[in-house]
């Protein structure tokens, strides 16, 4: 299913967009609309659907960017031009720098990326032991 909603993602991405939310909502639905013609599923789960396809859709939009800067690779479904715009973008926009740094210290921390590491006890427990 991932290889079908990237290829909806690409088949209507048509300007820069560093991310799933920069994308208009028209555009969205366009992409979710190219979804629907390869899977069929009953009209009372359609909004249901949708929103799994979103969620979907914006971590595979967002590990599809991480991987290809990683790898020094532009996107199959993307234009040079425009790659070299969103490269752009990500080494100058201060709000992506910040988070990317957070990441990254959180990644390599000696927790191993986690800072809630309360494990599965429950609340009640927890409060028992406190």
């Amino acid at each position: 299913m991932a290889k079908i909603i990237l290829k909806c993602i690409g088949t209507h991405y048509n300007d820069v967009y560093p991310n799933w939310s920069s994308i208009p909502l028209n555009t969205q639905g366009q992409m979710f609309n190219e979804f629907k013609k390869y899977y069929v599923w009953a009209p009372e789960h359609e909004e249901d659907v949708q929103v799994n396809f979103k969620l979907k859709a914006s971590k595979l939009l967002s590990c599809t960017f991480c991987d290809c800067r990683r790898e020094n690779r532009m996107p199959k479904f993307m234009l040079p031009d425009r790659w070299a715009l969103l490269l752009e973008h990500w080494s100058t926009n201060e709000k992506f720098k910040k988070r990317s740094e957070i990441g990254k210290m959180a990644r390599a921390s000696e927790k191993g990326g986690s800072l809630h590491t309360g494990g599965a006890i429950s609340q009640v427990t927890r409060k028992e032991r406190m």
